[in-house]
């Protein structure tokens, strides 16, 4: 019996290892994915920065035109 409860017992204690490392496998995912999602944000803010410069430099260069027209 002694010997038949170790062997139920090393097997929880292995079962729930097993069980650990695919938390901590899990827990290393989630960060590698929100660390992607972060780095995606960050290039998609960058991106409307740039575009909204953009957009502001043709506006400027849309009205500087526009007065251009005018005075001929």
């Amino acid at each position: 019996m002694k010997k038949l409860t170790i062997m139920i017992f090393t097997g929880l204690l292995l079962a729930s290892c097993g069980n650990a490392a695919a938390e901590k496998k899990a827990e290393e995912e989630k960060a590698a994915a929100l660390k992607e999602m972060t780095s995606e944000i960050n290039t998609m803010d960058s991106l409307s920065t740039v575009f909204d410069e953009s957009a502001h430099e043709i506006e400027a260069a849309s009205d500087e035109l526009n007065q251009l027209l005018n005075e001929l």
